[in-house]
């Protein structure tokens, strides 16, 4: 028998056990860039007025484009394809 925290539960079509905490993305912002406002469109507006903007890439010749690109998304949508789920 497996034993699963009472926290956890099936994600819905998957199979695998997820946290049943998950949390909004109000909540990311304001836990990890210590925003205050409460609605997604005010905590751009905050990022944007505090810092330039939300951290990250500033041109297309990052990791994210040359790595996460055709070695993450490409080859998930490839995996999908191939087991049948439909890919966005």
């Amino acid at each position: 028998m497996v034993h699963r925290p009472p926290s956890t539960r099936p994600a819905p079509h998957t199979g695998l056990w997820a946290s049943a905490d998950v949390r909004s993305i109000e909540r990311h912002f304001a836990q990890s860039f210590a925003t205050q406002s409460l609605h997604l469109s005010d905590i751009a507006a905050e990022l944007q007025a505090r810092r330039g903007g939300p951290p990250g890439p500033t041109d297309t010749h990052t990791r994210y484009m040359t790595g996460d690109i055709p070695y993450g998304l490409v080859f998930c949508a490839a995996l999908g394809q191939m087991a049948g789920v439909p890919m966005p």
